[in-house]
């Protein structure tokens, strides 16, 4: 197979009905994963002054983010939109409000803390829901391709 016509395959995979929309909504979610356990070490060691509250605001979110495997079956029992918009509507709103906390300095540790695990529990399972969705737009020939698409985007 020559690179071209690996590439016209994925063409034609990004233009079955709502892959590319699917696409482009999976690749917004993750924007935030790639950088945000730096991200939240600095702000809250800048606002604390504190490693040792940015490294247990980080173990907040990480521990809280282990339950995307109940996350992606409650999104799945219910209408899809509904799930991950209010996910991702609380993970925005966790996020914003570390920012907010950060901007006016405040010094204790705990509100991090629990806006950190806040974050972590709201995470959107994207990785689990983009298989599921792909399972219903791509044919079974083409879902590893699918799948090999959704993987290098998550990696990228």
């Amino acid at each position: 197979m020559s690179l071209f016509s690996g590439a016209a395959a994925y063409t034609r995979l990004l233009r079955l009905p709502d892959a590319r929309r699917i696409v482009v909504a999976s690749c917004i979610c993750r924007l935030s994963y790639g950088m945000l356990s730096l991200a939240l070490l600095l702000v809250v060691e800048h606002a604390t002054g504190s490693f040792a509250a940015a490294g247990t605001a980080g173990a907040a979110f990480s521990l809280a983010a282990l339950t995307a495997p109940a996350k992606a079956r409650f999104i799945g029992s219910r209408p899809r939109r509904w799930g991950i918009g209010g996910l991702g509507a609380a993970y925005g709103a966790s996020l914003l409000a570390l920012v907010a906390l950060g901007i006016r300095q405040v010094g204790a540790p705990l509100p991090f803390v629990a806006l950190s695990a806040t974050a972590g529990l709201a995470t959107v399972p994207i990785g689990p829901m983009m298989r599921a969705r792909w399972a219903r737009v791509a044919a079974p020939e083409e879902r590893r391709r699918a799948y090999a698409l959704d993987v290098a985007l998550e990696d990228s």
